[in-house]
């Protein structure tokens, strides 16, 4: 971000950041494992803007189509998935 001059505000934790703060995201970041993201995804997607997007990462790629029907379900599209190994890095969109 530094050497692209790009001003970014990094939230460390789970859902419960989001709990003070307020306005929206254009871009999401969660590498976390399996259960974490299904638990707080309705809550990323709710501070995400319309066309924003959202990396998830940190869990096995046997776990990417339960997150990705949770996804779904919350009006996110898969627009990328990486693997490395047995890892799983998905890149979504809020449509």
């Amino acid at each position: 971000a530094e050497l692209n001059e790009v001003e970014l505000d990094v939230l460390e934790g789970d859902k419960r950041v989001l709990s003070h703060i307020s306005g929206v995201f254009d871009f999401v970041l969660a590498n976390i494992n399996r259960n974490i993201i299904l638990e707080d995804l309705s809550a990323f997607v709710s501070v995400m803007t319309t066309n924003s997007r959202i990396i998830l990462s940190g869990f096995y790629e046997q776990d990417a189509e339960i997150i990705l029907k949770e996804a779904k379900n919350l009006g996110l599209e898969e627009c990328k998935r990486i693997m490395n190994h047995d890892w799983c890095c998905l890149l979504l969109e809020k449509i």
